[in-house]
């Protein structure tokens, strides 16, 4: 399955050039909750506010084996490592996710992160404007199938959940 998902603008900017998508995530309640997230091909893993995790009932570790610190562009903060479990397609996955003891940018429409870890074992992506394609990693047998004959390739806006 291959789904091409429409670049979209920034918070607040004019310019379509960030993979923005609401995706949804398993909460302590059992139900999914929809949350803003940027696929950021440079994170290592995925990355959610205490804040956000909080609001949307979303469990994280709090015990100090699973503190550290998290470093990025613009500094260090103190992340409790856990698991997030989404629902993208129609299909579960858990992937892991730093839980990070911070606000967020203040100026921006909260969202989280999904990095590398997880994700990449399940997606095969590329980056190409003005869309970001995904598609479903699976068995070889498929993979060479659709490689042969490339099924379609449905479009999502990025207003709409995935």
């Amino acid at each position: 399955m291959k789904r091409k998902i429409r670049l979209s603008p920034r918070f607040r900017d004019k310019e379509k050039n960030c993979p923005l998508a609401w995706i949804s995530v398993r909460s302590r309640y059992g139900d999914f909750a929809p949350i803003h997230f940027c696929i950021d091909t440079g994170a290592g893993y995925s990355a959610l506010t205490i804040p956000i995790a909080r609001q949307e009932g979303i469990t994280y570790p709090q015990a100090a084996v699973a503190r550290g610190t998290a470093s990025g562009l613009v500094g260090q903060v103190v992340r409790y490592r856990g698991v997030i479990q989404v629902r993208l397609f129609d299909e579960d996955f858990t992937w892991p996710c730093d839980f990070l003891d911070t606000a967020g940018p203040a100026s921006v429409e909260p969202y989280g992160v999904i990095g590398r870890a997880g994700f990449v074992d399940d997606f095969a992506f590329c980056l190409d404007k003005p869309f970001f394609t995904l598609r479903r990693r699976g068995p070889m047998w498929r993979r060479l199938l659709t490689s042969l004959f490339p099924p379609w390739t449905p479009e999502h806006h990025f207003d709409q959940p995935l």
